[in-house]
């Protein structure tokens, strides 16, 4: 678990473990529910 990362390429290994996957989809749920409660609040206003 203590493992060293290299600074020079973190992202290959977020690929290798499958958390860059969990990354994206949070960002897209992030972005959506943004998204909605703009509206929302539009619609309100």
């Amino acid at each position: 678990m203590n493992t060293p990362v290299p600074a020079a390429r973190p992202r290959s290994r977020w690929r290798r473990s499958g958390i860059g996957l969990r990354l994206l989809a949070a960002q897209a749920i992030v972005l959506a529910a943004g998204a909605v409660t703009t509206s929302v609040v539009a619609a309100v206003v």
